[in-house]
């Protein structure tokens, strides 16, 4: 998944650091005086006396003076977004005007969750036609929502379409300029297509078999001369499902079509395991736990091999409740990401 540099976020976005990928976008930033986290979201809240503020609008106003916000987009609804909105709010360099106003914050959102559905149903609709991925035992059926799902996290590994937030626009000048639809700041560049995916249906309505058919559909391929393939797809997962893992992979898959190893024991089987991914290739679906890849991040154990080492590579990483990761500053957090930057893809289940 393509990332913003923080100095070029920094540049654009008018809020700062704040979270910018959700569908709610800048709307985090409204408050009330009786609740500090939501107070804690806006930058230089410490300098505002809410106690003094009436409403949430007169602090959304004095915020969006303090901050310098400014309503930079066409008001358009999701589905009608094209490359010839009006230009008013551009100057002929590209930049945007200063005047600052009052966010309808009520409208932002209304129009981000049109667009995010605008979005969704046209991914949706320029899917591929489902097929059924060799390996499953004949009694498994898939059900039409995972026939979409499936088909989606295969085009987002093999064919993943252009980033849906990027916008073009036609300055006076002549010049085409690029826009990003969530920040409603310019970019130099198009963002990288979104690779990977993150697949949230409710419990109970088949992540794990649609998992495995993504293991099938796109399994690692070997290039002439390539010395350094891409290896076996790791699941990490609470210890407590890793049996449900291995139950359901026996269930699902055709005997014989996955070899399975746990990641777990002393030091020393741990290191023979990833000898078995690396050197003998012979591993297709490596399991371990978060609290497993946590422990053995950073350090060093002389003449054994960890799954931290740097030629340790992976075709795909699956998150498997991964809100176990929802804290940036956490050792899970720091392990899971140094491996997921040697990962071709990355799924999260939720």
């Amino acid at each position: 998944m393509s990332t913003i540099p923080p100095e070029e976020r920094q540049e654009r976005n008018p809020l700062g650091q704040l979270p910018i990928a959700s569908a709610q976008s800048e709307a985090n930033i409204t408050c009330n005086n009786t609740d500090p986290k939501k107070k804690a979201l806006l930058p230089n809240a410490k300098d505002v006396n809410t106690d003094t503020i009436s409403n949430v609008n007169d602090l959304t106003t004095l915020m969006a003076q303090k901050l310098h916000l400014t309503d930079t987009h066409s008001h358009v609804a999701a589905d009608e977004y094209n490359d010839n909105d009006d230009d008013d709010d551009f100057d002929e360099e590209g930049g945007t005007t200063t005047t600052t106003k009052t966010v309808d914050w009520k409208k932002e959102n209304k129009e981000m969750d049109k667009m995010f559905d605008s979005q969704a149903a046209k991914q949706l609709r320029d899917l591929p036609p489902f097929e059924m991925p060799e390996g499953f035992q004949k009694h498994v059926k898939f059900f039409d929502h995972q026939k979409d799902g499936l088909r989606w996290l295969l085009q987002q590994e093999t064919n993943a379409p252009p980033n849906p937030f990027v916008r073009k626009r036609q300055l006076k000048g002549g010049t085409v300029a690029l826009y990003d639809r969530l920040t409603r700041g310019r970019i130099a560049k198009a963002h990288a297509p979104i690779k990977g995916s993150i697949l949230a249906d409710d419990m109970g309505l088949g992540k794990t078999v649609q998992t495995l058919g993504l293991v099938l559909s796109n399994p690692p391929t070997f290039g002439i001369g390539n010395n350094d393939p891409p290896l076996c797809t790791l699941i990490v997962c609470p210890k407590t499902v890793i049996s449900n893992w291995i139950n359901q992979i026996e269930d699902f898959v055709t005997p014989g079509q996955f070899l399975i190893e746990t990641y777990n024991g002393t030091p020393k089987q741990r290191s023979k395991i990833i000898q078995q991914v690396v050197e003998d290739n012979t591993i297709d679906i490596l399991l371990s736990t978060y609290e497993t890849i946590a422990a053995e991040f950073g350090k060093e154990r002389p003449g054994l091999l960890s799954i931290h080492d740097t030629n340790v590579r992976f075709h795909r990483i699956v998150l498997d409740e991964a809100q176990q990761i929802r804290n940036p500053k956490s050792r899970s957090f720091r392990s899971i990401q140094a491996l997921a930057e040697r990962s071709e893809f990355r799924l999260a289940l939720r």
